[in-house]
């Protein structure tokens, strides 16, 4: 028997410098599919996807099956029943650094740090590092790629293994654990029965930023989860546009 295969999905991707463009690009999609059933709206933050709904439901009247997100509440949404199966939790970005400031602490207590000795015990450090250790996992750095670097490297990778372990012993789930099980969730959805979120519903992707492989990873499953996608991409975001083209999509 052939294995099924999806149909490849139908993807606009429109770059501008006008954001009246864009959301004119964006409105003009979610009136036309909307009629015909249910979609997803996925920006930046909330707030932009809640406001293209309005403007849309200000010109049409009422509107009725327009899920709206930003990209983390979408991730989170998908991963928190296989999350909660596995025992752990999402934590905000202040938990990351309670998390960071007890990995400082413990690598500290053994005498291993010798780079960020001095500075280590500095009230923002926990914060400082809370933040690169996350844009280390979201970019899918592996400890061991830092030992050789130069200067902290040595220290980075023995905070980055602790940073895991004390996640791992909290049973929590950082923003990078997040997408990578949200796209696992995307992925098996996309050859099973649809249960609460139909993947099969149209998609807009509102100026989302792609500032990482993880999140990356995630929005490429979202986009062959969807039969219709409309991409809008600032003009200049070159991240984001190179990402795209990575999978063959090339603006307007």
């Amino acid at each position: 028997m052939a294995a099924r295969t999806s149909p490849q999905p139908a993807i606009r991707l429109v770059e501008s410098a006008a954001t009246e463009l864009r959301l004119t690009e964006a409105r003009a999609f979610v009136q036309d599919r909307a009629a015909r059933g249910e979609m997803r709206i996925v920006a930046a933050s909330r707030g932009a996807a809640d406001e293209l709904a309005r403007s849309v439901a200000r010109e049409s009247g009422a509107t009725l099956g327009l899920h709206r997100f930003s990209i983390t509440q979408l991730a989170a949404r998908l991963a928190v029943h296989e999350l909660a199966e596995q025992g752990r939790a999402p934590v905000t970005y202040l938990g990351s650094e309670a998390v960071a400031a007890r990995a400082v602490f413990e690598v500290q207590r053994s005498g291993a740090l010798t780079y960020f000795a001095p500075v280590a015990g500095a009230p923002g450090f926990p914060r400082a590092l809370a933040r690169t250790l996350q844009e280390l996992r979201l970019a899918q750095v592996p400890a061991g790629a830092l030992e050789a670097l130069p200067l902290g490297g040595p220290d980075l990778a023995l905070l980055l293994e602790r940073f895991d372990h004390e996640f791992d012993t909290a049973s929590a789930a950082d923003r990078a654990t997040l997408f990578r099980t949200a796209t696992a969730v995307l992925d098996r959805q996309s050859t099973a029965t649809p249960q609460s979120l139909d993947p099969g519903q149209p998609l807009v992707l509102l100026d989302v930023p792609l500032d990482s492989p993880v999140e990356f990873e995630f929005v490429r499953a979202l986009i062959r989860s969807s039969p219709d996608v409309l991409v809008t991409v600032p003009f200049g975001d070159i991240q984001a546009l190179n990402r795209l083209a990575s999978i063959g999509l090339r603006p307007e």
